[in-house]
């Protein structure tokens, strides 16, 4: 008989969930029941590059060191495969990026540089190619930011892309001098020609407030997160400040992807801190790969954060929520879900080898890896205790 793996979540003053949760006072817990496992030594698995679940609930898992697409049904058994290593169509060199358009699968390759859409069927639909270049609608003169060739693109509904591009190096025209300052990487809106709509997000990917110095970067500063929706509807970000001062917080964004906020709300933490023996080897090894006078001297000043930094991941739920990954225990990964006003409406506890890939408030799907790194694909089913 299949073993049911049951967690139960338990919040207790000193229990398994972290101070950060605690800081954040009492929200239903959930239990978790495995109701899937797909060995990955049974599936013959490789690397899970990314995993979506279809609207019937077949899941399709990326295996890019096979440049292949494996589609398993909802009781695990293998439904089909699509693609192969190459440049032709159907298959792939390098893919990174995958989501819905309706039932439409997408898939962005970087090295082609284009978007292969799949039928439900797994049959080819067709592929689109991702400009290298963007620019303002013909016979308009408005400026657009100045960007390098996109290294990521996710098919929007309507046909209109969105893609990530790096802007370092640019010198930006008015009026997005003063807003991209700082910055390294954008979010554009733009049609399949290239033609420029609108300026989504920019970050900078350590955080702007993690350079110190020299091509430095603070050991342990939060760095912004973010993650689409599969069917490209929303944007969440996450924004934490773990450096100095007595009020610390993450700020928790949901938007849609035309670009209004849904809602933007800060969360306070109490953070788990960082020790000065962490402090001292860290900044030791530092100092021992350093290359030049300016980075050494840089190093011996750079200000450590107190705290680590208490959000590690954040997942657009498939149905409106938000799941934020906190850091990790002894016990496991809390996940706090917030509604779609940003209120807090549970916590849930995963095995602390298990990575959350998508989610709802009744299931969750990941990956499970073992000692030897081997991946295997987990699904648990979610119950309310209040």
């Amino acid at each position: 008989m299949k073993r049911i793996l049951v967690w139960f979540l338990v919040l207790q003053v000193q229990g398994a969930l972290s101070p950060t949760l605690i800081a954040q006072g009492v929200a239903p817990r959930g239990i978790l029941t495995r109701d899937l496992r797909i060995d990955g030594y049974a599936a013959d698995l490789t690397r899970v590059g990314y995993l979506v679940v279809a609207r019937d609930g077949t899941i399709i898992v990326g295996q890019p060191q096979d440049a292949t697409l494996l589609y398993f049904a909802q009781d695990g058994h293998l439904l089909g495969k699509f693609g192969r290593s190459g440049a032709g169509p159907g298959e792939f060199r390098r893919p990174i990026t995958l989501g819905w358009v309706g039932d439409t699968l997408w898939v962005y390759d970087v090295d082609l540089l284009r978007l292969t859409l799949i039928f439900p069927s797994r049959q080819l639909l067709r592929t689109v190619r991702v400009p290298t270049s963007v620019g303002p609608r013909q016979s308009v003169t408005e400026p657009v930011p100045a960007v390098q060739p996109p290294f990521s693109a996710r098919l929007l509904p309507g046909s209109d892309l969105l893609v990530l591009a790096p802007i370092y190096g640019f010198r930006q025209p008015k009026p997005y001098d003063q807003d991209l300052r700082n910055k390294d990487n954008v979010y554009l809106r733009i049609s399949a020609e290239g033609v420029y709509h609108q300026l989504l997000l920019a970050y900078s990917v350590f955080g702007e407030q993690c350079n110190w110095g020299p091509r430095l970067h603070i050991p342990q500063c939060a760095r912004p997160l973010q993650d689409f929706a599969d069917d490209g509807s929303t944007l969440v970000t996450v924004e934490t400040n773990n450096i100095g001062g007595d009020h610390r917080s993450y700020r928790v964004t949901l938007m849609r992807i035309t670009g209004d906020t849904v809602f933007s709300r800060r969360y306070p933490f109490i953070g788990a801190p960082i020790s000065k023996h962490v402090v001292d080897s860290t900044r030791a090894r530092m100092l021992s790969r350093a290359t030049t006078p300016e980075v050494r001297s840089a190093i011996r000043t750079v200000p450590f954060p107190s705290v680590y930094p208490p959000v590690k991941q954040v997942r657009a739920g498939r149905d409106g929520t938000v799941w934020v990954g906190l850091r990790e225990t002894a016990d496991g990964r809390p996940w706090i879900i917030l509604d779609a006003t940003g209120n807090k409406i549970g916590e849930v506890l995963l095995p602390p080898t298990v990575v959350l890939w998508v989610a709802d408030q009744s299931t969750i799907w990941g990956v499970e890896w073992d000692a030897d790194d081997m991946p295997s694909i987990v699904r648990y089913q979610v119950s309310w205790r209040h």
